[in-house]
């Protein structure tokens, strides 16, 4: 959908595929991890300033089952989270449009399953595609930043199906 202003120079208000891949978003809120007592700098986890994504732990994280089940059938869900460390840093993004660019998407199908109520963490450092799920820690490699949204919806397109109904 373009802004208004755009909306003057295109002359059109909408423009909707008539092909896609659905996707689906959980988003979660971050905390920035800095100081060296933090839990996972401590351990060696990360060298420096890493942020951490809390799972909610109710019933048996029943919210992530349910994402991972989820993901079984439609491959493109994920976790979004920030990577600001400020409020300051937000408005700045915010105002400039960029929040998206300035998130990290995590595939809830390189998650691993969760099926007790303890608190489980997802962790990333800054720009970086690696990431974590713990409590028993692993390490993933892929994840995207919401700068590559794009290459990653159009990496779908041999799942392209028609938007209609049934879609």
């Amino acid at each position: 959908l373009p802004s208004l202003q755009q909306e003057a120079n295109l002359g059109w208000d909408a423009h909707l595929p008539t092909q896609a891949a659905d996707f689906y978003y959980q988003f979660k809120l971050s905390d920035y991890l800095e100081r060296s007592n933090a839990k996972y700098m401590k351990d060696g986890t990360y060298a420096t300033s890493y942020y951490r994504v809390s799972l909610h732990r109710r019933d048996n994280n029943r919210q992530h089952a349910r994402l991972r089940a989820h993901c079984k059938t439609h491959p493109e869900t994920h976790y979004v989270a920030p990577e600001f460390s400020t409020f300051t840093d937000f408005q700045a993004a915010f105002f400039a449009r960029n929040v998206t660019e300035n998130s990290r998407l995590i595939p809830l199908g390189e998650c691993d399953d969760i099926t007790d109520g303890e608190q489980h963490h997802l962790t990333y450092a800054p720009g970086s595609a690696k990431w974590t799920q713990h409590s028993e820690p692993r390490s993933h490699d892929r994840s995207y930043s919401g700068r590559d949204l794009e290459i990653l919806y159009r990496a779908t397109h041999d799942r392209w199906q028609l938007v209609d109904l049934p879609f």
